[in-house]
């Protein structure tokens, strides 16, 4: 493996409730154990359309611990 590949990972969600981010963290946190060394990730949150807040207020807290892109439409995309 070239020592410097990258892998992103989309995360699509609608109306995902509160629950999400804990279990996101650990899953990210095992993946990134587990890979092989010098390989890079980035998360893209896609936010379908949700009619809450709850995926601005994660990503706020998800920015600053990952290498996280925000992705948001108004209205769901199916």
């Amino acid at each position: 493996m070239h020592p410097h590949q990258n892998v992103s990972i989309v995360l699509p969600l609608y109306n995902p409730g509160n629950n999400w981010v804990p279990s996101f963290t650990e899953n990210i946190k095992d993946l990134e154990r587990r890979a092989p060394k010098g390989l890079r990730f980035e998360y893209i949150v896609v936010n379908d359309g949700s009619s809450n807040s709850d995926i601005c207020e994660a990503f706020d807290i998800l920015k600053n611990r990952f290498n996280i892109v925000y992705i948001s439409y108004e209205k769901n995309c199916g």
